[in-house]
């Protein structure tokens, strides 16, 4: 029994600080020139499972609802895989552009998922893919994940990791200035500066959120604060937050790197290990900013601290360095 116990506790040792946390999270794929009805029939030919007309729960008035023109519409796609249920949205967004008409665009939200389920992504991408989907400068991927598995601690990693190699990432993933001006804005100085700073649990940091980097809830769903990289709330009083840093694309591999590196800032972000200070968050993002020679040996680095060194992660490593 003495030798179990120690071959247990050296197992548990090895596995300590790198053992990977289970984080829910979902992949939003935003495509154009397919209706939301060919693209759940689409998915649904894929995965199987049904179809159904998508209602916003929160909005009582809207049912019952009548005349309803399925072209119009957003669904949902319920369907089984490995023995757990799904509910993936194919839903409206009025920030995609299409020259065929606001008809042919979809917000495709993969999701909720876990790691074991990444294979689902380069399936619904090729699927897309084949069914004719596209993507243009309108177009991007966002990657989700529950806010309810943050305390002040781990949400003030997260955006250091954010405040200190943004730019790396926006070089990296060659974001276009015009997303950086509209749909995947820098972070806001003053709220990282301010919360770097102090000790402040979520909801007070929430506050400043609101309070600095944005103007509130008064615009719902559309306000103009959601539209950083690092988004900490999509949708009002929803749950989660959203990286919001990546190019619109269906190219599989490249979608599944991206669901990789979002995982691997809040695997970061989780490690209790990865502190900075106000000072030290700074000087790392003054370096950054002043010399790019840098950038490929500090983020080859750092996603060897994400837990993406292994070859499993090969890919996305060379996706990520490629334009460094």
């Amino acid at each position: 029994m003495a030798k179990k116990g120690r071959r247990r506790r050296r197992a548990d040792r090895h596995r300590g600080p790198g053992r990977k946390p289970k984080l829910a999270f979902g992949v939003e794929v935003e495509v154009v020139d397919r209706s939301r009805l060919e693209v759940a029939r689409a998915l649904n030919y894929e995965f199987g499972g049904y179809i159904e007309i998508w209602q916003d729960e929160e909005y009582e008035d809207q049912l019952p609802r009548e005349n309803i023109q399925e072209e119009k519409e957003s669904f949902l796609l319920h369907f089984t895989e490995k023995g757990r249920h799904h509910r993936w949205q194919i839903v409206e967004d009025e920030s995609l552009k299409c020259p065929r008409g606001e008809l042919y665009t979809a917000e495709v939200v993969l999701g909720p998922m876990e790691e074991r389920d990444l294979e689902m992504i380069r399936r619904a991408c090729k699927t897309l893919l084949i069914a004719g989907a596209k993507t243009n400068e309108t177009c991007g991927v966002h990657v989700h994940f529950s806010s309810d598995i943050f305390d002040g601690a781990s949400l003030r990693r997260l955006i250091a990791f954010c405040y200190m190699y943004e730019p790396i990432l926006f070089r990296a993933l060659q974001v276009s200035d015009a997303r950086k001006q509209n749909q995947c804005k820098p972070i806001n100085e003053g709220f990282a500066r301010e919360v770097l700073s102090s000790n402040d649990e979520v909801l007070t940091i929430m506050k400043k959120w609101y309070e600095i980097a944005g103007s509130g809830l008064t615009k719902g769903r559309f306000d103009p604060v959601r539209t950083y990289g690092l988004n900490l709330n999509p949708e009002p009083l929803k749950n989660h937050y959203e990286l919001r840093y990546f190019n619109g694309t269906l190219e599989p591999d490249a979608v599944l790197s991206y669901a990789h590196i979002a995982l691997g800032m809040l695997r970061y972000s989780m490690n209790k290990r990865n502190t900075a200070t106000l000072s030290d968050a700074i000087e790392a993002r003054q370096r950054v900013l002043s010399n790019p020679n840098t950038h490929y040996r500090e983020f080859n680095a750092l996603m060897e601290r994400m837990g993406l060194g292994s070859k499993r992660y090969a890919r996305s490593r060379d996706l990520f360095l490629k334009n460094l």
